[in-house]
């Protein structure tokens, strides 16, 4: 396989609401946290790290947020 003719660029929308953690008494929170973001084709085998930094206003998350991810695929990638 060439990686320059089979090559696409993925982009991920995570939203900040799926990194919230529940306190003792239930509520959902989110806070300004640091991600380690891992491209793998299996725990043992990470390919690409990219270190990620949230940040917004600390708050108690509704039953409203959002839960998943959204993807875009481009091909061919435009290499910048």
């Amino acid at each position: 396989m060439e990686p320059a003719l089979d090559s696409r660029r993925l982009t991920v929308h995570v939203h900040a609401a799926l990194s919230a953690f529940t306190d003792a008494s239930g509520a959902r929170w989110w806070s300004r946290v640091r991600w380690n973001c891992c491209l793998a084709s299996s725990a043992a085998e990470v390919r690409h790290t990219a270190r990620l930094t949230l940040t917004g206003p600390v708050r108690v998350l509704g039953p409203d947020r959002w839960l998943r991810c959204g993807t875009t695929v481009v091909q061919p990638a435009v290499v910048d």
